[in-house]
């Protein structure tokens, strides 16, 4: 994950590889995607099928202005769903608080979430950050999307901008 602006632009990649055994039968599934949030639109990459999906406001990102807003505007969201700070932890090299919210425990640095805990049903699922840098220069380079074709929400092909 990259972001600048305070989050205005960010970029998520994923390579995942799930495995999952069940009476015995074991299957992998791998996946690999991007997902690109701007204020005014999202792009979805998909590796798979090597097209881009373009999406109109799906813009999630936000400019606060800087970062401790962007701090304090993720501890309010977890406090105003009844979360609490229950303690600290170091993950990727960074300490961070742990808050914890309807079964679900994040360690935050700098208001980036670098550990997710989530415990459902008896089952717990935990992401955690293997790498993570803060406060680096980024260009639009590192914002630069695949050479997939793009289509809209109705699948129709969208010239490249």
């Amino acid at each position: 994950m990259i972001f600048d602006d305070y989050g205005a632009k960010n970029l998520t990649e994923e390579i995942k590889v799930r495995k999952q055994t069940i009476m015995g039968r074991t299957n992998v599934l791998k996946t690999h995607s991007i997902v690109y949030l701007t204020k005014k639109a999202g792009y979805i990459v998909d590796f798979d099928t090597k097209e881009i999906q373009y999406r109109e406001d799906m813009g999630l990102a936000f400019s606060l202005g800087d970062e401790q807003n962007l701090k304090k505007f993720g501890e309010n969201v977890i406090k105003n769903m009844g979360g609490k700070k229950i303690g600290t932890e170091k993950v990727a090299g960074y300490r961070c608080d742990i808050w914890e919210v309807n079964g679900v425990k994040e360690c935050l640095y700098k208001g980036v979430p670098l550990k997710i805990e989530t415990t459902v049903t008896g089952m717990t699922l935990t992401e955690t950050a293997t790498k993570a840098e803060f406060d680096i220069s980024l260009s639009a380079e590192n914002f630069k999307l695949p050479d997939f074709p793009i289509y809209d929400m109705e699948g129709n092909p969208i010239e490249k901008q």
